[in-house]
């Protein structure tokens, strides 16, 4: 289990475990590290989908992507696979496809029914035209658009600074409850809102953006106008948040780690490194400490029925541990 927090938590490569349990007269090659590490997904892929049932079940969720070196086969070539990353902002469950297409969130997200946060990425576009989805957009997204425009044309800075103060009265928001949250954004984020729907619309039928369409200020124009009524989707669902940036958050781990183990062995390998993230960054988001829970569930889960799976996910253990009685 130390070999599972020190790799996937604190982005250790297990080649530089081994040396350091050499260090203290352990000799563990690499390769047995590993094996153990893919031996516990067996039990642990059951926690994970639970914990997707879990998610699907949230009335809210948002997700990202990055890319995840695989080596295939024995040429020694890394192919470029995907991770994804699904979130209600208290669980995370990752997922791993050796190709990056609609078809997987899709897939994943299949019998969803709430709303679905995330970019502009046409990759979304088969989840979220799934029944009952609603698409919400990430103003993070696009104020990096605008923001790459400045120095194509000053007039993109007014926009910069209307999505700033969108931001900002969102630090605010964000610390209310649900109703309050409501009559927060109705005074101050609507307002804003209005103005940069109002800027939008006068900038996109100028010369400027016409004749020059892929210039970086048209772009700009171009994402917030197609994206605009996923963008205010926040307004009227105060749960949401205005951008996706809890699932960069989640995804930064793994891109800081891939430059240490520079890819993963295996695609067995890359599904094992989605299970163990999708365990420890819960962990992680919840409050509790990743070592305590696998000590835990997992010497249990070998004896435990599919049934009672359910009732250790991260999320349920760390709700049983809040309630259970304080010994004196």
């Amino acid at each position: 289990m130390q070999a599972i927090l020190d790799k996937y938590a604190d982005n250790l490569p297990l080649r530089k475990q081994s040396k350091r349990f050499a260090r203290k007269g352990v000799h563990i090659v690499s390769s047995t590290l590993s094996r153990n590490v893919i031996a516990s997904t067996a039990l642990l892929q059951h926690i994970v989908v639970a914990m997707r049932d879990e998610l699907l079940d949230s009335p809210w969720l948002q997700g990202d992507a990055t890319g995840m070196p695989v080596l295939i086969g024995n040429l020694g070539q890394a192919h470029s696979a995907t991770l994804w990353v699904y979130s209600n902002g208290e669980s995370a469950v990752f997922d791993v496809t050796m190709t990056k297409h609609g078809d997987f969130p899709a897939e994943f997200l299949a019998g969803y029914t709430g709303i679905w946060l995330c970019d502009g990425a046409s990759d979304y576009n088969q989840a979220s035209n799934q029944p009952g989805v609603d698409r919400a957009g990430c103003w993070s997204h696009a104020r990096r658009y605008l923001f790459d425009a400045r120095n194509d044309d000053v007039a993109i800075l007014e926009a910069v600074h209307l999505v700033r103060d969108l931001f900002m009265s969102e630090r605010i928001a964000m610390t209310l409850d649900f109703e309050e949250r409501q009559r927060h954004r109705d005074q101050h984020a609507q307002p804003i809102v209005n103005k940069l729907r109002t800027w939008v619309l006068e900038q996109k039928d100028k010369p400027r953006v016409i004749q020059r369409p892929k210039s970086p200020f048209a772009k700009a124009i171009k994402y917030l106008d197609r994206q605009w009524g996923r963008l205010i989707m926040f307004l009227e669902h105060p749960e949401i948040a205005v951008h996706n940036n809890r699932s960069e958050l989640l995804l930064r781990t793994p891109v800081i780690g891939r430059r240490n183990w520079l890819f993963a062995g295996s695609p067995q390998g890359a599904t094992a490194s989605a299970i163990h993230y999708s365990i420890v960054a819960t962990c992680m988001l919840l409050g509790i400490d990743p070592m305590e829970y696998l000590d835990d569930v997992l010497p249990r889960l070998p004896n435990m029925k599919r049934s009672e799976v359910a009732a250790v996910t991260p999320a349920k253990w760390a709700a049983a541990r809040r309630e259970a009685p304080v010994a004196t």
